[in-house]
């Protein structure tokens, strides 16, 4: 390209100057007014998202609780393939100053920017239950139980007997979603909903060009799940004005996108994320009750606030008075088990009950049956949501 040096007698005739390896630009302050705006990163505005099948395609939907609860989502089987679901309506985006073309034949494992193999379907052993519990009249919780993949969606071929079906599908990160509305009435239900719908759309739509630009910018995935709560929040405050405030749309958060070997956790309230590693059980989250708030300020101790009025009094929630979403990035190991839940869950089964079922689990689907268990025992006053996945060294690394 020219000096732009040698044309600023053509400033008022000038195309805007990319922002990409061209001149200096120093010596286009001149063509500012002529500028194009930088595209947004986009993302759906959640408020528009009424159902499932609205999610874009590039989520690989292992299934969502119904209305009633009960349901039950799989992953990590071998059979993941035929088990897919692609829905329509993703944007891809490319970014060939971070990705240079590679024509080597496809890898058995699929490999990040970060250079380690991530884990493939069959090293995912997860399983997501919701349940009424024994008390309430209805399931105001909600989850989401799935991957964010690539691959090739089949329409026609004459070449492979693979119609409908896809092709070369690699798992990019996991993801999880557990909501529980708040309210009492079908407002919560309807929130719980509205924030799965909105969060995993959303996750869908800006993966890609996150997962491109994060070597580059740590802080993106961050940003992007902070904003994305967000824009639930206000889209549940619209519905509730619309509503003519007779009805309270509001709902916790806890959202698990796990890439390889990190991860990012999302909270809003006080449903949790525990993660169970050598042996040890950690709570990732910090409630947000009134309860933890007197807590932090030394006015109780631990157990006085379990037992307190405060304990489930939320000092935020997505479409609540206040919302104040935390985005934590955790790193995990093969093994790492990772607990989403309720506190219909936690009200009834002890830190130490969990950290005894994670240590003696065979699969995710048999530990998740007994801590459902427990909580019914234990009177299961509350909806019971829980979700545990953990990944499974294949047998050629051990």
């Amino acid at each position: 390209h020219p000096d732009a040096a040698h044309l600023h007698h053509l400033a008022p005739f000038a195309r805007p100057a990319r922002q990409t390896p061209y001149p200096d630009a120093a010596h286009l302050h001149h063509l500012a007014p002529f500028a194009r705006p930088a595209r947004q990163t986009p993302y759906p505005d959640a408020a528009v998202l009424h159902h499932p099948r609205d999610l874009p395609r590039s989520v690989l939907a292992f299934g969502c609780p119904d209305r009633d609860g009960g349901a039950q989502s799989p992953l990590g089987r071998s059979d993941a393939q035929e088990k897919s679901v692609f829905l329509p309506g993703v944007k891809c985006y490319n970014y060939p100053t971070l990705h240079k073309p590679d024509f080597s034949p496809p890898k058995t494992r699929g490999w990040p920017m970060n250079g380690q193999p991530r884990p493939r379907f069959s090293d995912i052993d997860a399983w997501g239950v919701t349940h009424r519990g024994k008390v309430r009249p209805n399931n105001q919780d909600h989850f989401f139980l799935g991957s964010l993949v690539r691959g090739v969606q089949v329409d026609q071929a004459s070449v492979m007997e693979a119609e409908g079906g896809t092709l070369h599908l690699e798992r990019l990160a996991s993801l999880a979603v557990v909501a529980d509305g708040v309210g009492g009435t079908s407002g919560g239900e309807a929130a719980a909903r509205r924030a799965v719908e909105g969060l995993v759309s959303s996750v869908s739509a800006f993966f890609h060009d996150a997962e491109c630009r994060e070597v580059g910018d740590p802080e993106i995935f961050s940003r992007l799940l902070h904003d994305a709560a967000l824009a639930v929040h206000e889209s549940l405050l619209k519905k509730a004005e619309q509503a003519g405030g007779e009805r309270r749309f509001a709902t916790t958060v806890t959202l698990f996108l796990g890439l390889w070997p990190h991860a990012y956790l999302l909270q809003v309230g006080d449903s949790r994320c525990y993660v169970f590693q050598d042996g040890t059980l950690t709570q990732i989250t910090r409630d947000q009750t009134m309860a933890q708030y007197l807590v932090d300020q030394g006015a109780l101790t631990r157990t006085m606030a379990e037992k307190s009025r405060w304990a489930h009094v939320l000092s935020s929630a997505v479409g609540g008075t206040q919302a104040e979403p935390v985005v934590t990035r955790v790193v995990r190991n093969w093994g790492t088990a990772v607990l989403l839940c309720s506190d219909g869950l936690t009200k009834h089964v002890s830190d130490e009950l969990i950290r005894q079922r994670l240590a003696s689990m065979t699969s995710s689907r048999q530990v998740v049956g007994q801590l459902l268990q427990d909580a019914l025992d234990a009177g299961g006053t509350d909806n019971i949501t829980l979700i545990v996945g953990r990944t499974v060294r294949p047998a050629d690394q051990e």
